[in-house]
């Protein structure tokens, strides 16, 4: 895996690599989403920006446009023509949201200094931003939300389709679109399915994050149930067919998290006992408490070790990143250019700040979910929709640790922010509870 911002990338590719058939896909996509009610242009938006591999991209006077990004660029024309932007109360999650992007933005640039760094960050700002807001202004009720979450479980049944048949072929169907390898990875003998993603972990962790995701239409009508169970099915199929250890340790943090429903009660009690467990390791271990990390070996031939000294040289040596980050961690040792873990990958790039920007993110969107819960007393619906919000932001955080996140899989974590910062008891209908949470909260 290949780290994101070396010199010779930092400004996009020089030419266009997108194939006729993805420029029509492309054009009848753009039309429909100009034509379409909203309710259903941006569900038409997630769902192409998700199918399409991302290396499908048009470069306009050295900016780069992907066929996400040239799509949301209508979405956005379409809003801004039609004027079709619904209040949103800004809270502190779209300041952190909003600052993080700006802090990650600045202090790459100051850390180049080229003209290639700020073409890069203007595309990054523009994917983060336009997604996001995008879906603040989308997210009015709870049945958009929902609209969504069923947009993801049509796209994994897609997927798991396809990557079933990479499994037993070892051809990538998706290939077929342009940007990916035709025939698929191999590790141990072992095929290693990708789908339309740019490689395995990242379809694996789109599978094992999908799946408290999509739980989230658990309490819904008989018809969401079916599709649950396909869906669920299906992104259970791409984490095994991934053959990626970081997907599988995922998927099982997510299917304890939704197990444990029951006892919600009792979860401001969950923080203490992994503070307990941290600190007890910590002094039963000879090596740090992060080296439990190079002990997790759930397949063989995984790269445990590497994150674990990845981690380990990120924090002996933060007197080389904290202030602007670093061009290359490559002088830290042997494949250490390959930052497989989003924490570092955050304090590489932006320094200290946007580090611990990010770390906040993650902690007030898990404040948020806490004070909606409590605010939905008598609402178990909404409450168990909000639990499955709070598992999927669970897993992402565990998934961070052995992946840094490009590609369709942003699409899934800017969606997951945005529909954390939307919720509220007014999203449910319920302006009464919708105080008690802004109280809360």
């Amino acid at each position: 895996m290949e780290q994101h911002f070396l010199p010779s990338t930092i400004g996009g590719y020089e030419e266009t690599t997108i194939g006729l058939h993805v420029i029509a896909i492309l054009l009848l996509s753009s039309l429909l989403i100009l034509v379409l009610p909203r309710k259903y242009s941006v569900i038409l938006f997630l769902f192409i920006s998700m199918i399409i591999p991302m290396n499908q991209q048009i470069v306009i006077l050295g900016l780069n446009f992907t066929v996400m990004r040239s799509l949301l660029l209508v979405c956005w024309i379409r809003l801004l023509v039609r004027a079709e932007f619904n209040y949103i109360k800004f809270n502190l999650i779209d300041g952190l949201f909003l600052t993080w992007v700006i802090s990650c933005s600045c202090i790459f640039i100051l850390q180049w200094e080229s003209w290639g760094a700020f073409v890069n960050r203007l595309g990054f700002a523009f994917n983060a931003l336009g997604i996001y807001f995008l879906l603040r202004f989308y997210f009015v009720d709870y049945e958009r939300v929902t609209l969504v979450v069923q947009t993801f479980a049509f796209f994994a049944i897609c997927t798991a389709i396809a990557m079933l048949l990479e499994k037993a072929t070892g051809y990538n169907a998706f290939s077929l679109l342009g940007g990916l390898r035709e025939y698929s990875m191999i590790r141990d003998d072992t095929i290693r399915a990708q789908g339309p993603f740019s490689h395995p972990i990242l379809a694996g962790t789109f599978g094992a994050t999908a799946i408290p995701f999509l739980f989230s239409l658990w309490q819904d009508d008989p018809y969401k149930k079916v599709l649950l169970a396909v869906s669920l099915t299906a992104a259970l199929i791409i984490t095994i067919t991934s053959a990626s250890a970081g997907p599988f340790l995922a998927f099982a943090s997510g299917l304890m998290a939704i197990c444990l429903w029951p006892l919600r009660a009792y979860r401001r009690y969950f923080k203490w006992i992994f503070a307990s467990f941290v600190v007890f390791l910590s002094i039963i271990m000879n090596a740090p408490v992060w080296g439990i990390i190079s002990r997790i070996d759930i397949i063989k031939s995984a790269s445990s070790y590497h994150r674990f000294m990845l981690v380990d040289s990120f924090i002996k040596r933060i007197d080389e990143w904290w202030l602007l980050g670093l061009k290359s961690t490559a002088h830290w040792g042997w494949m250490m250019g390959d930052l497989a873990n989003q924490y570092v990958y955050e304090g590489i790039q932006g320094g200290i700040l946007t580090f611990i920007l990010f770390l906040l993110l993650i902690l007030f969107c898990f404040f948020r979910i806490s004070a909606v819960i409590d605010s939905q007393a008598d609402h178990t619906k909404t409450r168990f929709f909000t639990w499955a919000i709070g598992s999927t932001l669970f897993v992402h955080v565990i998934a961070f640790w052995g992946i840094s996140y490009w590609d369709q899989l942003l699409v899934t974590w800017y969606t997951l922010l945005a529909i954390v910062a939307s919720l509220d008891a007014e999203l449910f209908n319920d302006s009464t509870a919708a105080k008690e949470v802004d109280d809360l909260f």
